[in-house]
């Protein structure tokens, strides 16, 4: 997010395309040789909100043929929200604090393909994305520490922290 993705998903409702991977190749070749712990593909399967069940607006976003994903390579990350009309994706740096946080720091702005189709296209994230994670078997959670850019949830009205679950891609 990546986390993700994590942003003002309530101004890209009306998003989607494909993917932005301009940068992949160097990515890789940059981060070859590192890992992190949670390294890998992540696609949210669910969320909550401040405890209780995200809504049917927050979901929109990551039930088909929409979807919010991120990877992790090394220290490197690459959050996608993919609509039908629009591809929103932010390139992060991650850091490891302390066992079981995460700190996604934005490279730079939101990219979208087409280009303006999100209200988030162009702009930067003032404070970076933090999150406690805990492995559960395959699966990722990642919670919302502290003040979020994130508005996935206040977007809709209600609370964080946001708690999301990932399954791998």
């Amino acid at each position: 997010m990546y986390v993700a993705r994590l942003f003002a998903l309530s101004l890209v409702a009306s998003c989607s395309g494909t993917a932005l991977d301009a940068r992949a190749a160097t990515d890789a070749s940059l981060d070859a040789a590192s890992t992190s712990p949670i390294e890998g593909d992540w696609q949210v399967t669910s969320m909550r909100c401040g405890g209780e069940r995200a809504s049917d607006g927050a979901t929109a976003f990551f039930t088909a043929p929409n979807s919010s994903a991120f990877s992790v390579r090394g220290t490197r990350s690459t959050y996608t929200l993919t609509t039908a009309t629009c591809v929103v994706t932010l390139r992060s740096t991650v850091t490891w604090p302390s066992s079981g946080r995460a700190i996604f720091t934005a490279d730079g702005p939101f990219a979208c393909a087409p280009a303006g189709c999100a209200a988030t296209c162009g702009t930067t994230p003032s404070i970076p994305y933090v999150y406690q994670y805990e492995r559960r078997g395959a699966g990722l959670v990642m919670t919302t520490v502290g003040e979020t850019p994130d508005q996935s949830c206040t977007g809709f009205g209600q609370s964080n922290p946001i708690e999301y679950t990932y399954a791998p891609r």
